[in-house]
């Protein structure tokens, strides 16, 4: 039934749309050979009145469909209704609209929340609300005019307050359209992911299985000892139950239960006995992420039990059978004027931690922290902002990156590599004046070579490139790659770096920028063929790019394993490669906020949070492990606002940083494992 309410969703969309692009039209030719005024009243009128109960109510009513609003299902009810008339297409599609909307199914599927979306890119929203509220309010006030003065066109006052009520018609109806469409009229700042609201996936009805009846419904939610799934899924339903946790039938032998798993608490206290298998996946429609579910299943006795899956989970969802063991706080540091983390980078060693703070248009710091006992020994003098920072494999250089980011403002030219003593903070050298800042910055093993991702302009448009440099001089090496400005839409740019441990490769992640019209060049040169790659790397030895892995997804930071065997990447997605086979262990969707990885790749660490506005208070905000090598959700522990940098002092420790100067050193708790 959803293909049903689909098709029928779409249908009006067209038909609706076509059909109030056409009126518009016919106005306009009208207006143009300017024909009797009774020509002009007459079909004005009728274009008005057709487009008020039918075109823009179908074209209205098939968007709300496609977001399964309620009022849209009525709507369409009621246009369908009108097209029964409409002998003979309309009659049709009169009763298919009919016996789509009025169907058991579709009232299921209305009384729910939605178990499929529809998405819509920003700007394709834009366009479309564009295009909606000129054709609407085009036909709202001529037709109205048209029709309650029946006069030539050249007799209508065409004069300033006319033009004032036709523009206050356009923008109240843009408004309109914009409540119809949920066209979010805020800005909303994500710095992560923002987690949903915990949402009940709807179960599709399964052919052979009959549904629950209201007395069912009616017993169990009033007898919490009562279970109804199969014997091999009765000791999860009992203690799901015991546990208080929300759960409703959705068939006679399956139940729908409000809380997400955990998997290795899971495995402990319960294991899966043979029949019963537990999944989390997707329902491919236009996304190969589209419909989320998680589902306990007994393949003996087709009886299931319905989770949350964790896309639809936020920090407040029930854990079953029990949370995962919290990370254990043991320091917190707010810098003066709340002065936002930048940067966190942990000497080889593990003993200090280098951490830089503030923005453009705050004061900026950079403070070297002994890891153990979590108190600063070392600041070092303001250079600018800081927005990467580099350890040498003996920890007595301290080489920091320079650069606002393009999205904050312009580059500003100037030195934008410094390189310190450690252990006295002293200047030793600055260099790269040719560049306007620095993105990611790398120190080779032997501690003689920088790699550094360059900003070549104030703005994304003049591009990026990538740089081998000799730390002791300063001199450029090499220039291994450079991005221009171009045609095209978007523009890769370099940004984290890497090297691997035994010193052949120079990795470079990729993110992307896009271009305005503006920015872009008059020529349209084919697109070459590194031009979407998220990952890429280069031999030192001769300086020849390679195929590392296919990752086709931007990324903005990566990280390798002590070992070289694996590589972390963060971006639009991350996830952790097998660089030994060229794999993809596993991978998430992602925010742009804080990742890193242990020296080991075996735990992975990863900021959420987002705020709905510029003002508002942070949401979801936390610290959350990850096994390397399953991408399982391990630990987690709070955060006031969203870490935006990470890093690892040890195996089992770390460092969180984020806006309004928050600082946390976590280590993780004596029943921990992975």
């Amino acid at each position: 039934m959803v293909r049903h309410l689909k098709t029928l969703a779409w249908i009006h969309v067209v038909m609706g749309g076509g059909l109030l692009l056409l009126a518009l039209a016919m106005l306009v030719n009208v207006l143009l050979d300017r024909p009797s005024s009774y020509g002009i009243g007459f079909l004005s009128g009728l274009v008005f009145w057709l487009s008020v109960v039918l075109f823009i109510p179908s074209l209205a009513g098939g968007i709300g469909l496609l977001h399964e609003k309620l009022w849209a299902r009525f709507l369409i009810i009621g246009v369908s209704v009108e097209l029964l008339f409409a002998v003979p297409f309309g009659t049709a599609l009169g009763v298919y609209g009919l016996w789509s909307l009025f169907n058991r199914e579709t009232e299921s599927i209305f009384g729910k929340r939605p178990a499929w979306q529809f998405r819509i890119d920003q700007r394709l929203r834009g366009l479309l609300l564009a295009m909606l509220s000129v054709a609407a309010g085009f036909v709202l006030v001529l037709g109205g005019v048209f029709l309650l003065s029946r006069r030539p066109v050249a007799t209508i006052p065409m004069n300033d307050t006319f033009g004032v009520i036709a523009g206050l018609v356009l923008v109240a109806t843009a408004f309109l359209i914009a409540r119809l469409l949920g066209i979010p009229t805020r800005k909303r700042i994500v710095f992560s992911r923002p987690f949903a609201p915990a949402r009940q996936q709807a179960i599709a009805p399964v052919p052979g299985i009959p549904q629950p009846s209201e007395d069912l419904k009616t017993a169990y939610a009033n007898n919490h000892g009562m279970t109804i799934t199969c014997l091999h899924l009765q000791p999860f339903e009992r203690a799901m139950r015991a546990a208080a946790i929300p759960a409703v039938p959705v068939s006679e032998s399956s139940i729908k239960a409000d809380c997400r798993i955990h998997r290795p608490a899971l495995e402990r206290q319960f294991g899966l006995p043979e029949p019963v298998t537990y999944r989390e996946f997707f329902i491919p429609e236009r996304y190969f992420e589209d419909s989320p579910t998680a589902l306990f299943q007994c393949t003996q006795c087709r009886s299931g039990i319905e989770v949350l899956h964790p896309y639809d989970c936020n920090q407040r969802t029930r854990w079953f059978p029990a949370p995962p063991p919290p990370l254990v706080l043991v320091a917190e540091h707010t810098f003066a004027s709340q002065i936002g983390v930048t940067a966190i980078a942990c000497s080889p060693s593990g003993r200090f931690v280098a951490v830089a703070a503030g923005i453009y248009n705050t004061p900026q710091e950079l403070i070297v922290w002994d890891a153990a006992k979590c108190k600063p020994v070392r600041r070092f003098p303001p250079h600018g902002v800081i927005r990467s920072v580099a350890w040498s494999s003996d920890e007595r250089v301290l080489v920091t990156g320079r650069g606002i980011l393009w999205s904050q403002g312009q580059g500003s030219p100037g030195a934008s590599i410094f390189v310190w003593d450690a252990a006295t903070g002293t200047e030793r050298l600055r260099f790269g004046s040719d560049l306007f800042g620095v993105r990611g910055i790398a120190i080779s093993a032997d501690g003689r070579t920088l790699l550094a991702s360059g900003m070549l302009g104030e703005t994304p448009g003049e591009g990026s490139t990538l740089d081998l440099w000799e730390i002791v001089s300063g001199r450029l090496l090499t220039r291994l790659a450079r991005v221009d400005a171009h045609a095209h839409e978007t523009l890769p740019f370099f940004s984290g770096v890497a090297f691997t441990p035994d010193g052949t490769l120079a990795l470079a992640a990729c993110d992307y920028y896009r271009l305005p019209a503006s920015l872009r060049r008059r020529d349209k040169p084919d697109l070459p063929s590194w031009w979407n790659r998220g990952v890429r790397a280069w031999k030192l030895s001769d300086g020849q790019e390679v195929d590392l892995i296919p990752q086709p997804t931007p990324v903005r930071a990566l990280s390798v394993s002590s070992d070289g065997t694996r590589l972390l990447v963060s971006g639009a997605r991350f996830g952790v490669w097998n660089l030994t086979n060229g794999s993809l262990l596993w991978d998430k969707r992602n925010g742009y906020a804080g990742i890193a990885a242990s020296p080991d790749c075996r735990l992975v660490a990863r900021g959420t949070g987002y705020r709905v506005d510029k003002h508002g208070p942070y949401d979801d905000t936390a610290v959350e492990l990850y096994d390397g090598s399953t991408g399982e959700l391990i630990s987690l522990g709070e955060h006031r606002t969203p870490p935006v940098a990470i890093a690892f002092t040890s195996g089992t420790t770390l460092v969180a940083g984020g806006p309004e100067g928050e600082l946390r050193f976590w280590t993780c708790s004596s029943d921990f494992t992975f």
